[in-house]
């Protein structure tokens, strides 16, 4: 059986749809695109989404929009950030939101409309810059997984900015709730692998997923997942060296954070 060659003498495929300019030894993590990539992507990705969602920046506010912002006038008065969020406490960072959109442009709808779409664009950046992490992380671990992976997390980021199921999350002002808590959570996942990879002081980085964590809990609970899926990633892709300090670090605030609102939840609703 011909023996396997090693990482550092495998061909780089070079002129793809970005100019693949990777390195050719692959450093213990692999690397990140380089800005050119990053560039065309989010070119890419702001034309698919304004092609597909600008004919929603003047659709009327409908059903819960009317509920929580037409005929809400606790949102009118951002000075007082108390009587806004009293509308739905658990829904704070939201409805703060809105009361921004309203000290803005009032009952315009496109002003609303825009700042769902521009919340959808970053998403889908982030959505790229996660797979391309990933994605890395196995070409520079296991045998090479083909000529074209490097276009995976292009495609990845467009088939999420563009997906039907997103419409809801986009085009509905209130489906906001759901896409400004992928934001953070997205944020989270970013920000967890960025301490591994640059192998930063956790300190700083392990108070802002904190930050994060309760910024997602704020808007909606879906984000009440992020501790269990940071420790899949952790279980599943990254290195053993320097677990045993993330997870102390990184991990356990954000179980101690989630079991403490189970609790207060459990005790307030019965």
């Amino acid at each position: 059986m011909q023996a396997s060659r090693p990482l550092s003498t495998l061909p780089v495929h070079r002129g793809s749809w970005y100019k693949q300019d990777m390195i050719t030894d692959p450093p213990a993590h692999a690397p990140l695109p380089t800005r050119r990539q990053q560039i065309v992507a989010t070119v890419l990705i702001a034309v698919a989404c304004g092609l597909v969602y600008w004919t929603s920046l003047e659709a009327p506010f409908v059903f819960d929009d009317i509920h929580y912002i037409k005929h809400n006038v606790l949102l009118r008065d951002l000075s007082a950030p108390g009587q806004v969020v009293s509308f739905n406490p658990a829904r704070a960072l939201l409805l703060l939101s809105f009361a921004i959109n309203w000290a803005i442009s009032g009952l315009q709808t496109s002003g609303y409309h825009l700042t769902n779409v521009l919340i959808h664009m970053v998403n889908a950046f982030l959505v790229f810059r996660l797979l391309a992490e990933l994605i890395g992380r196995a070409a520079s671990r296991g045998p090479p997984l083909g000529r074209y992976h490097e276009l995976a997390p292009l495609f990845g980021a467009l088939l999420f900015a563009v997906h039907p199921l997103q419409t809801e999350a986009v085009t509905y002002i209130v489906g906001r709730s759901s896409s400004l808590a992928t934001l953070f959570y997205l944020l989270a996942l970013a920000s967890f692998l960025h301490v591994h990879r640059r192998g930063r002081r956790i300190g700083w980085w392990a108070a802002l997923l904190v930050l994060l964590y309760l910024l997602g809990l704020a808007t909606k609970e879906i984000v009440a997942t992020l501790p269990a899926a940071l420790l899949l990633v952790e279980l599943l892709l990254l290195e053993r060296p320097g677990r045993r300090e993330r997870l102390l670090k990184l991990h356990l605030p954000l179980w101690i954070v989630f079991w403490i609102l189970v609790i207060l939840r459990l005790t307030l609703l019965g």
